[in-house]
């Protein structure tokens, strides 16, 4: 398949954060912000423009009322893009959800859209809240909210097909959220470069400075896959490479010995990073066996 570059490098991540306490230490100190910033780098991804849908695929368009801890709601809207490819109710559909350095622009730039293809499924991808065409700001609350609208849309699009979830990074994140909510709507999932929860990986990156990090922000954005991991019976697999330095290679690993089914798969991607998986053919022979079961 394809090579496919895809969200953002340790390199890349630390200059931002670097940049971003630097410019708090000259305007006041908003760690809110700076996480906010660090974990949705929307302005620098949305520089990737998202095109009209590609040939053989349907814009979708998605309105969902958030709703926050003080019980205040938030309109926000999410679009995707959906391709079918035949009338078969047994042909299984696949959502996918990138991380946090990409939007549908750059799905399709780094070849990645159409590398799904190669499954042979029917495929559908959706951009968070603030990211290309969607409105609103992401968190996990809205982006939970956008994942439960896609399955939503998808059981009245293509009724009787059986939907798994995929994400990568930030996106296996949701992915794991939405497999663990939605048990009997789903028929698998997959999460490749996980991590234990986003208080752990934040702590590698920012260090001490994640504590000045408001209880208010971390409470919508928690992304706990080790908890979600504990109440999820349906059949997985965990895809992690074991030299990725943006997650580390036991977060995966503990993610799946949280796992409430014994049945599912982890597969070690060695000589992998955080951004080459998809360039791995182990990758994607363990999504055909998914897909199989």
């Amino acid at each position: 398949m394809g090579g496919a570059t895809l969200g953002i490098n340790r390199r890349t991540l630390l200059q931002l954060i670097t940049l971003l306490v630097f410019t708090v230490s000259l305007t006041g100190c908003n760690w809110d912000k700076i996480a906010q910033d660090g974990l949705y780098p929307t302005k620098d991804v949305n520089k990737t423009k998202v095109p009209d849908a590609p040939a053989g695929y349907e814009d979708f368009y998605l309105s969902l009322d958030v709703e926050f801890p003080d019980q205040a709601v938030a309109t926000m809207g999410a679009h995707g893009w959906f391709k079918q490819i035949n009338n078969d109710p047994a042909t299984p559909v696949i959502i996918f959800l990138h991380g946090n350095g990409m939007n549908l622009g750059s799905m399709v730039s780094s070849n990645l859209l159409f590398m799904l293809e190669d499954l042979n499924t029917h495929v559908a991808v959706v951009d968070y809240p603030g990211y290309g065409k969607s409105t609103g700001s992401p968190s996990e609350l809205s982006m939970n909210s956008m994942a439960d609208a896609t399955v939503d849309w998808l059981q009245a699009r293509v009724p009787g097909s059986p939907i798994y979830v995929w994400g990568h990074s930030l996106g296996a994140a949701v992915a794991m959220g939405l497999a663990s909510r939605r048990q009997d709507d789903l028929a698998g999932w997959a999460i490749t470069s996980a991590w234990t929860s986003l208080e752990e990986v934040a702590k590698i990156h920012y260090g001490s400075a994640w504590n000045n990090v408001s209880a208010a922000w971390k409470a919508i954005n928690a992304f706990n896959q080790v908890l979600q991991a504990q109440s999820l019976n349906l059949p997985g697999v965990i895809h992690h490479g074991d030299k990725d330095d943006i997650i580390p290679f036991d977060m995966g690993q503990r993610v799946f010995q949280a796992l409430g089914n014994p049945t599912s798969e982890f597969v070690e991607l060695t000589g992998r990073g955080h951004n080459d998986v998809f360039d791995d053919s182990r990758t994607w022979e363990a999504m055909e066996r998914l897909l199989a079961r």
